[in-house]
């Protein structure tokens, strides 16, 4: 049995966390990630997966300002959010569950790298 995943019902996505039951429901799926590594940091309802990058990216750019250090900026600017109502339910599972396959799928479906935000 699987630990989480999505399945897509009458254009909605119904994502089961890992107890099995449903967790929520949605008519599009964001992830979070970092562009350089393509690590995955969140994923779900696009208006709480943009919310959380929105205050990540507040708190990176302050701590920024406070430290002078760097890394903080870049992490900020490496954060990205890829958002579709048309995810292929096998691509986007193993997105979830595989580290490194956000590459992979993005390739495989031919999303430019520089369309998201």
């Amino acid at each position: 049995m699987k630990q989480f995943y999505y399945t897509k019902e009458n254009g909605l996505y119904y994502f089961y966390g890992y107890s099995g039951e449903l967790s929520f429901m949605t008519n599009s799926v964001a992830i979070a990630f970092d562009k350089d590594s393509y690590t995955i940091h969140k994923h779900g309802r696009p208006e709480l997966v943009h919310s959380w990058v929105d205050s990540t990216r507040n708190k990176l750019l302050q701590s920024y300002k406070y430290t002078g250090d760097g890394l903080f900026k870049q992490m900020a600017n490496y954060l990205m959010v890829i958002e579709s109502d048309n995810w292929p339910l096998e691509d986007l599972n193993k997105v979830i569950s595989n580290t490194g396959y956000l590459k992979l799928a993005l390739d495989k479906l031919g999303v430019d790298h520089g369309s998201y935000r």
